[in-house]
Order: C-alpha cells, then structure tokens, then sequence
C-alpha cells in the first residue's frame, strides 16, 4: 500500500501487512493518493478504509465585563500553567460540566451499556435459533432424498413387472 502526495511523491509505503494504522501529515495542499495493490500474488483481497482526519483546535481566551464595565481575561490557555487552570468560579462563568451532569451522562452511558448487552443477547439467541432451524433443515432434506428413493425404485418396480 502507497499514499502519495500531490506531487506524486510517496508519503508513506507499507508491505507485507495485515492491517495497521498510518499516520502521516498533509503538508502540501492538493489530491492525495492511496494505492492498494494485488500484483505480487493476484489474489483477490477486502480491503476496509476509514479515513480520519486530526485538526487541533485552539482554545479560546474567554472574557467577562467586571463591575466596573471594563473586559477582563477570565481564562487564556496560552497563560503559563499556574494561571492557564480556571478557579471555581470562573468554572462556573465558564459553564463546565458540574457533577449533576457527570451523574446524568454516567447513567446515560449505563443505560446505553445496558441496551448493547440487551441487543447482543437477543443476536445470540437469533443465531441460535437460525443454527437449530439450519440444522432440521438439512436433516429433512437427508430423508426427503431417501423418501423420493424409495418412491423411484417402487415405481421402477411396478413399471417392470
């Protein structure tokens, strides 16, 4: 596999690998190119691309009016560390999460967590239903074989005598 740039430059080249993960930059802006190729055996091969994109996000400076009209920095994360940590009350200005909203998204995520076991009980009990109906299946068709057999040969027996 090849990712080459848009000046047809190979950014990246792997062989002789199942899957992995690459992470390369884009610096020069233009079409991209990846390069899947089978030429070395000819086998046919899947092949699942997902694509993710990484652009880091520059936090705000926040600011607030004091009582005396004027703008003040609550929050700057460019300030040096003992500064850049708000204080538990420009938190609050800064509308953070609080602990209620931790709790209420922790039981959401339970309840979703609950679901996803739900769902995946009711896929093993529909993939057991399906093996057991497969199963009679193929056993009805071993003796419909050996029923049109017998059949066969007695009509074979009545035509010659």
């Amino acid at each position: 596999m090849y990712v080459m740039d848009p000046s047809n430059q190979v950014l990246f080249k792997r062989s002789n690998e199942v899957h992995g993960i690459m992470d390369f930059k884009t610096t020069t802006p233009g079409k991209y190119t990846f390069i899947f190729s089978n030429l070395d055996d000819w086998n046919d091969r899947t092949v699942t691309f997902a694509l993710h994109t990484f652009e880091e996000k520059e936090e705000q400076i926040l600011f607030d009016i004091n009582e005396e009209g004027e703008r003040e920095v609550i929050f700057d994360p460019r300030a040096p560390d003992d500064q850049a940590v708000p204080t538990k009350e420009e938190q609050e200005k800064l509308d953070l999460a609080n602990e209620m909203d931790i709790r209420a998204v922790t039981n959401r995520l339970k309840q979703a967590d609950k679901q996803v076991k739900q769902i995946l009980q009711e896929c093993k009990s529909s993939f057991e239903r399906q093996t057991g109906h497969n199963h009679e299946t193929a056993e009805n068709g071993t003796w419909y074989s050996w029923a049109i057999f017998i059949e066969m040969i007695a009509f074979v027996g009545i035509l010659l005598f």
